[in-house]
């Protein structure tokens, strides 16, 4: 790559940005209420176990608060990573799960234990312990900006070669 290609690329990049600022800025706002709930995260924990037995045994367990969801994790979890967490998984939005799995963490109280669940990896026990309420961060309106204006080029495209 020559200084120039280079100069050229960061120059197209800017002008990407001004032309997406300039057509939808005043939109991002707007997008962002409207689905907001897209943005959400959940903090999640979980324990992955290879028997529906001992899963239903860990859930009573935890339930009967004999023994705590996160010492559960550490001694059963089929996963080391998991078992030096203590079975956390970390944030989690809703894009990041398949939509019956988000549906039934976001649908959850906080500190609720769901499962046994089965999976490929055996079965699971999910603790939901909090949800964060999402804001307008500065990563996220480039995001939203970056959507919708890309939605628009690809729809800008289609009329092109459509409409010939």
């Amino acid at each position: 790559m020559t200084p120039e290609d280079w100069e050229r690329g960061i120059r197209a990049s800017l002008l990407k940005q001004k032309l997406a600022n300039h057509l939808f800025g005043d939109q991002v706002g707007v997008y962002f209420a409207q689905h907001k709930v897209q943005y959400q995260v959940a903090i999640v924990y979980r324990i992955v176990v290879a028997e529906q037995v001992l899963a239903q045994e860990l859930l009573y367990q935890v339930e009967e608060k004999e023994i705590s969801f996160f010492e559960a994790s550490h001694r059963y979890d089929v996963d080391q990573r998991r078992r030096i967490t203590c079975g956390l998984e970390g944030p989690l939005s809703r894009w990041q799960l398949k939509p019956d799995r988000a549906a039934m963490i976001f649908g959850a109280k906080p500190r609720e234990v769901l499962g046994p669940i089965q999976s490929e990896l055996g079965f699971e026990l999910l603790y939901v312990d909090e949800f964060i309420q999402p804001e307008l961060t500065a990563a996220i309106r480039q995001e939203i900006l970056d959507r919708l204006f890309n939605e628009w080029l690809e729809s800008e495209l289609n009329y092109m070669v459509y409409n010939r």
